[in-house]
């Protein structure tokens, strides 16, 4: 499990940081490239290079949710590499470890930060 948690975090740090781009470095692109053997298939008609051509961010967000759902496994307790969800809100991110989440945010790019301000906004969930 340690190689495997390693080669996620080294996934994760190539998006740390980076600007924000709908369609190219966004919640999406991060939730995939970790889990991107589960979305292969089109989801609703969508692909992972179309979804942003076809949908607005919102929306997007809102087909990302019901793919995860529908594709991952719902947990109590997330380890590096699972996905998170605040519900009610549609955002969602990588769980990095350390009670940190790493997501996009449109006007700040791609940060990691602690679970407990995703906490402030609604319930948390938690999907591998």
């Amino acid at each position: 499990m340690v190689g495997k948690k390693a080669k996620i975090t080294e996934i994760l740090n190539k998006f740390v940081d980076k600007p924000y781009k709908y369609g190219e470095i966004d919640c999406f692109r991060i939730v995939d490239a970790v889990k991107g053997d589960k979305f292969d298939e089109p989801f609703q008609g969508y692909t992972r290079d179309t979804y942003s051509r076809l949908l607005d961010e919102e929306e997007a967000s809102k087909v990302l949710v019901r793919l995860i759902k529908s594709s991952l496994k719902k947990i109590e307790i997330p380890d590096v590499g699972d996905v998170v969800i605040i519900e009610h809100i549609d955002l969602v991110g990588v769980y990095a470890g350390n009670n940190h989440v790493m997501t996009a945010i449109s006007d700040k790019g791609i940060k990691v930060l602690p679970l407990e301000i995703f906490k402030r906004f609604g319930t948390v969930t938690y999907w591998r």
